[in-house]
């Protein structure tokens, strides 16, 4: 299932050939009889029948029946899904899944426009455990416009069960409303204790349809509390919309969070807080300082140059073959840029670039800079210009093909990036 389309599939024509397979809908009471009904006898066959013989074929399970009945009625056999689902119900008329798949088949034959409720209510009388079923319950809400109804719905599951995909994607979808997303906010506000886990759900589910939804519910709740959000709550948002490529949207929500767009906010950590061994500071963020993939190379941090009370950070590499050190993602608007940095002993294989895509914005290799300044530090800088249709730039420090085998190590310090 994705996060952009129904959570069930309507089939208004499915089981109606020459008028034999027409479903007879199921409402809550038909349901809620079978339940009654079958509950005794259809558990105690279930249980005799389960026994293998050896020269009989064991008694199928409710669950394998409803999975039947679903590929039944994906191929239009309306009596035959609608038979074996009740099946199924009878063989196991608490389980909750059982029955929602039953109430699934309805759905699809039942030829009705949009939701049919009552099937969905029905298999949720049974309880909590099902997500898919909270999920589908909760679209039932939204569909029918009960603001207070799905966020009320919401609380109540994620106060019970785990996150699942099919429960994600519910609450993604419901968000694109806007009159629930600033309810959802509003909720969220009162620091219920899903609130944490929500958020860092989305890096593990979001897709391209429901991410942006929930980076718009973290600015409205920015705007609803007005103070900045927990790094633990916008990190996970921020870094998927990463992931999934859309630079826009991450920006246009970085910005909202925390403009980024005046003087040192440029770059983030410019104390190389990310490298320090047991750090507590470490951001997950898209915008922090991380390790590259260069081999045979390590990152220490240290002091920094006698006149500044800054630290610097120190890069050893034994690479034979050119990669990327550290870097950071920027957020720069269109414009010219001078980036600025002191170095010391810093070898030809080490250089600073900054990219956009595939494309290089500017470069600086610092051992071919001027020499001469106090305690061995010399200063260097590199002037670039950000066209447009470039949301996202990319600051790295590279280093270079090194067939000797010889160390490479450079130092740097005092990194500056200004708008010119």
């Amino acid at each position: 299932m994705t996060g952009g389309g129904p959570l069930i599939e309507e089939r208004p024509d499915a089981g109606r050939a020459n008028g034999a397979g027409k479903l007879v809908p199921v409402t809550a009471s038909v349901l809620a009889a079978i339940l009654v009904l079958a509950h005794g006898v259809g558990t105690a066959a279930d249980q005799a029948g389960a026994v293998n013989l050896g020269f009989l074929s064991p008694v199928r399970s409710a669950d394998g029946i409803a999975d039947e009945a679903l590929v039944f009625a994906s191929r239009g056999q309306g009596e035959a899904a609608l038979e074996r689902g009740r099946d199924a119900v009878r063989r196991s008329p608490v389980d909750q899944s059982v029955v929602r798949r039953l109430a699934e088949i309805e759905m699809a034959g039942s030829g009705a426009d949009g939701w049919s409720g009552e099937a969905v209510r029905a298999a949720a009388l049974l309880g909590w455990r099902d997500s898919v079923t909270q999920a589908r319950l909760l679209m039932v809400r939204a569909q029918a416009g009960d603001i207070e109804g799905s966020i009320d719905h919401v609380d109540a599951v994620l106060r019970r069960t785990d996150i699942s995909p099919e429960l994600f994607a519910a609450i993604g979808q419901s968000m694109a409303n806007r009159q629930i997303r600033l309810a959802m906010a509003d909720r969220i506000a009162a620091d219920p204790p899903w609130r944490g886990t929500l958020f860092q759900s989305v890096a593990e589910y979001g897709d391209a349809g429901t991410t942006p939804a929930f980076a718009q519910l973290l600015v409205d709740l920015h705007d609803r509390e007005n103070r900045s959000l927990a790094r633990a709550e916008t990190d996970p948002v921020l870094s998927r919309l990463a992931a999934l490529g859309l630079d826009d949207t991450l920006v246009d929500t970085a910005n909202a969070l925390e403009p980024g767009d005046t003087g040192r906010a440029f770059l983030n950590d410019r104390q190389f807080a990310a490298f320090e061994e047991q750090s507590d500071t470490l951001g997950n963020g898209p915008f922090d300082w991380k390790k590259g993939r260069a081999q045979r190379t390590v990152i220490t941090v240290m002091p920094g140059p006698e006149d500044s009370d800054g630290r610097a950070l120190k890069i050893r590499s034994r690479s034979r073959v050119p990669g990327v050190a550290v870097f950071q993602n920027l957020r720069l608007a269109p414009g010219s840029y001078s980036f600025e940095y002191r170095f010391r002993d810093a070898g030809k294989g080490l250089s600073w670039q900054i990219e956009c895509g595939e494309q290089v914005l500017g470069s600086s290799v610092p051992g071919t800079e001027a020499r001469g300044q106090s305690g061995g530090w010399n200063s260097a800088s590199l002037d670039f210009n950000v066209p447009a249709n470039c949301p996202v730039q990319r600051l790295q420090l590279l280093t270079g093909r090194n067939l000797g085998g010889q160390p490479v190590e450079g130092t740097f310090a005092n990194l500056e990036l200004t708008r010119r």
